[in-house]
């Protein structure tokens, strides 16, 4: 048990710095949005989770070999979303939001995103 969690552990990458607020949009059409904005500039997969929804996002050259994503962003199913950036990423994160907030909830565009580590 205590091996899985440490592989488990190595398999995710640590989170550097998210952004979280509460819409009441669906979140199928959220995360269709999302998916489609990181799609203009990289590589997404929109995924089912027991929570709600997830879309990783890669860089392009990453689909042949796929590595831990660089961004994540989740729409759970009490209107939660959150955005992460890992790694080098942590700083795009407060720009992504911006951008996506622009295309795929406007409602949080106006509201003051910052991003924590």
């Amino acid at each position: 048990m205590f091996l899985a969690a440490i592989m488990l552990s190595a398999a995710m990458p640590s989170v550097s710095a998210s952004i979280k607020a509460h819409s009441d949009r669906p979140i199928g059409e959220v995360a269709a949005c999302v998916e489609t904005e990181f799609d203009d500039v990289g590589v997404s997969e929109n995924l089912s989770v027991e929570f709600g929804r997830k879309v990783d996002f890669r860089v392009a050259k990453d689909v042949d070999t796929p590595t831990s994503p660089l961004m994540s962003f989740e729409a759970r199913h009490d209107g939660t979303l959150i955005l992460y950036g890992y790694g080098d990423w942590k700083d795009a994160v407060e720009p992504m939001w911006k951008s996506l907030a622009r295309e795929c909830f406007p409602e949080l565009q106006g509201t003051v995103a910052k991003a924590r580590s």
